[in-house]
């Protein structure tokens, strides 16, 4: 059987490897994304319903339909989402 995603708008912010996006996700996101991400050396990890992912520089952080966060590579985001 095949199937296709469904249409669903998603947030997302790019991460450019400094502390001030990493930061400007937590001011964006609020306590939630704080919560669940650790910012160390230009890198940070995200707690996800998966387990822990590593985010690294370019990658979009994606905030899914059940308020969970994501990491993805830019390659990957572009072939799936477009700007709404």
């Amino acid at each position: 059987m095949k199937y296709k995603t469904k249409p669903v708008e998603i947030e997302a912010m790019q991460y450019d490897g400094t502390y001030e996006s990493y930061n400007a996700m937590v001011n964006h996101w609020g306590k939630d994304f704080f919560r669940m991400c650790h910012h160390h050396d230009g890198l940070f990890q995200i707690e996800t319903l998966e387990g822990r992912m590593r985010a690294a520089k370019d990658d979009f952080i994606i905030k899914g339909m059940e308020n969970e966060f994501y990491p993805c590579k830019p390659s990957i985001f572009h072939k799936k989402y477009e700007p709404v």
